[in-house]
Order: C-alpha cells, then sequence, then structure tokens
C-alpha cells in the first residue's frame, strides 16, 4: 500500500530586507562604458534575506512536492510581492542598495519581477 509522505512544516522568520538594485541604462548601442544625457537609470528590487531564503526554499520545496518525494508547507514573514506595494523610501521595511552606475547595461524588453522606471 503506497501512503502519502507526512507534511513538514518549515517555519522562516527575520527582518524583512528590500534589495534595491540600480543600473544605468544606456540609450545609445555604441560605446557603452561612456556617461550620456541620455542615458537613464533604473531601480529593480526584490526580497532580500530571510524573504529571499524563504522563496528560495518554497522553490525547492515545489520541486520535491512535484516528484512526490515529500510535502511541506511553508510559512513565511508577509513580505511584499508586486512592485506597486514598496518604495525606496517605505519605513516598513529595512532596505539594501547596491549597484554600478558607470557600467551595468539593463536589458530594456526583459521583465524582472519588481521592476520599476
Amino acid at each position: 500500500m503506497h501512503s502519502e509522505p507526512p507534511e513538514q512544516i518549515i517555519v522562516i522568520s527575520g527582518d524583512i530586507f528590500t534589495d534595491w538594485n540600480l543600473a544605468r541604462s544606456p540609450r545609445s548601442k555604441g560605446n557603452v562604458s561612456s556617461s550620456s544625457a541620455d542615458d537613464t537609470t533604473s531601480t529593480s528590487w526584490q526580497c532580500g534575506r530571510a524573504a529571499l531564503l524563504a522563496d528560495l526554499v518554497e522553490a525547492i520545496a515545489g520541486d520535491l512536492q512535484m516528484s512526490g518525494s515529500s510535502q511541506f508547507s511553508i510559512i513565511q514573514m508577509g513580505a511584499p510581492r508586486d512592485s506597486g506595494s514598496v518604495h525606496p523610501d517605505d519605513d516598513l521595511y529595512h532596505h539594501s542598495y547596491s549597484g554600478s552606475l558607470g557600467t551595468a547595461v539593463v536589458e530594456q524588453n526583459t521583465p524582472h519581477r519588481g521592476d520599476s522606471q
């Protein structure tokens, strides 16, 4: 007789951080190593620290569940999930910032989770 594997509960907690990534987006296709007045700067964000770890664990647990090897229930904090719900000056979350404004190139047509311009 084949029985379902027991459900395992995983609790992940910690501070909710929002990681902001800054990038210079050159308008011209030519020399991307020099700045131009036509360039733009864009920001994108993702959940960081404990919330990012919870997302990774949830993805791995989903893969394991699909294979039928285990059943998981993931409990995590209420981190923001869409770009309209958080801003760099939002006091509800901790923020960290990174980027390389001099050399980063952003592909304009590739959507990323949490992108805003």
